[in-house]
């Protein structure tokens, strides 16, 4: 991963460099993270011009033709609601979260959290700091358990995500709908059979 260094290392404001355009933008052409796409988009115009001698009309058709290019690197979306949540984490909380960044797929609002795997990442030697931050996110409603899957937790989508979460969404809301109406028609025949016995007895 391409990283910015700026040695030697300045204590004071006023020590640092300023910049005529954005210096970081050298991290991506090294990285080499944009690249073409194979194939073009081309887009046909015509426009008409006049001779000022003559006054003939003549018709000039232009193709134009429009390069596709692709970043390479993989994102995490974190809308602003979120943020007021990420900046209260603790360090060992940050690093949990940032291990669930590195290993979120695209457009899954699961993750698969071992604590082995994560003092390997965050380079504890202990398990405790894992269980803590573990404890942290879950209180702090970055995570939540899944049922019937030990080390998988659900993300909340809120704070942060990867991808697209629409698909996912829609699909809760066809889910919770079935629900309502289920629990609606339950209703109506549980009313119904109580009607009916108020008949038998009266």
């Amino acid at each position: 991963m391409m990283e910015w260094k700026n040695y030697p290392l300045n204590e004071k404001f006023d020590d640092f460099e300023s910049y005529d355009s954005n210096p970081f933008f050298k991290l991506i052409e090294e990285g080499g993270y944009i690249t073409r796409q194979q194939g073009s988009t081309f887009k046909a115009s015509s426009s008409n011009l006049v001779d000022n001698n003559t006054g003939e009309i003549s018709t000039v058709y232009v193709r134009d033709e429009k390069k596709k290019y692709l970043d390479k690197r993989e994102f995490v979306k974190m809308p602003i609601t979120g943020f007021p949540s990420i900046a209260n984490l603790v360090p060992s909380e940050l690093k949990l979260l940032i291990f669930i960044f590195t290993n979120l797929k695209q457009s899954v609002l699961e993750i698969n959290i071992k604590v082995k795997d994560v003092m390997i990442f965050s380079g504890y030697a202990s398990r405790n700091p894992v269980y803590k931050a573990l404890t942290g996110l879950l209180n702090k409603g970055f995570i939540a358990k899944k049922d019937n899957a030990k080390y998988t937790y659900f993300i909340n989508p809120f704070i942060f995500y990867k991808g697209s979460i629409i698909s996912e969404f829609f699909g809760y809301a066809f889910e919770k709908n079935k629900t309502i109406q289920s629990e609606i028609i339950q209703e109506k025949i549980e009313e119904e059979e109580k009607r009916e016995d108020d008949d038998e007895l009266s």
